[in-house]
């Protein structure tokens, strides 16, 4: 019932009760399931939040298509999916939902079959066009997939005779994408402890511990940096 329970945690309550049957479930079976257990309906935030998390295993459509995209990532960062007037994403809306849907997948982060690979050339224009709404010009290494227009020769060409303006593009820059990088690293460490104390009956210590190694190994790769040495 509480709205600011993470989708994985609603997952893994989900699995926990019906195993990997709901998978298959209706959205009005899993309301009636819930409403019989909790003697209340569910929020619509948190129904939300369990189908996008389903839609997005079970489909390949989070990865091809914008119109699940966006509303995917609107519940996922607490707030009611719309798929029919949704609002355009921030980047830290974005880099949370497919930072959450990553650590539930099993897609790898590289090679002809990563993660990245999986996003359809609409999704990508889409992410680079938000990211250049919010005058960002080079995308954080959780949103590398982003399709966008190479700043580095226009910058060079317009600075050519002033390095430090050169210096200040990339240092603005890289704190854009740190300050992005933070906020999906702030969540995971609240989706860790979250799903820590979720009150699972089949906990398996194993796959707990896999899954919140998995994530704060997921924490170092989206802070590399790919940006080119300025010195």
């Amino acid at each position: 019932m509480n709205p600011n329970i993470f989708g994985t945690c609603l997952l893994a309550l989900a699995i926990d009760q019906w195993g990997t049957k709901v998978f298959s479930f209706e959205p009005e079976t899993i309301r009636l399931e819930l409403r019989g257990t909790c003697r209340q309906d569910p929020p619509q935030v948190n129904m939300d939040k369990l189908m996008a998390m389903i839609a997005a295993l079970t489909t390949n459509m989070f990865y091809v298509s914008v119109e699940t995209f966006v509303p995917i990532c609107e519940a996922l960062n607490h707030s009611e999916a719309d798929f029919y007037n949704a609002e355009p994403l921030d980047p830290e809306e974005a880099a949370w939902g497919v930072a959450e849907i990553s650590l539930n997948d099993e897609h790898p982060e590289t090679g002809p079959n990563s993660r990245a690979e999986q996003f359809s050339h609409e999704v990508k224009r889409y992410m680079g066009a938000v990211l250049t709404q919010f005058g960002i010009d080079r995308a954080p290494a959780i949103l590398k997939f982003a399709e966008m227009d190479e700043p580095e020769n226009k910058v060079e060409n317009s600075f050519s005779d002033d390095p430090a303006m050169v210096r200040a593009f990339y240092e603005r820059q890289r704190k854009e994408g740190d300050e992005i990088t933070d906020f999906v690293r702030l969540r995971t460490l609240a989706l860790i402890r979250q799903l820590e104390r979720v009150p699972l009956r089949n906990r398996d210590q194993d796959t707990w511990r896999q899954f919140a190694s998995k994530a704060l190994s997921r924490l170092e790769q989206w802070k590399s940096s790919e940006e080119p040495d300025q010195s």
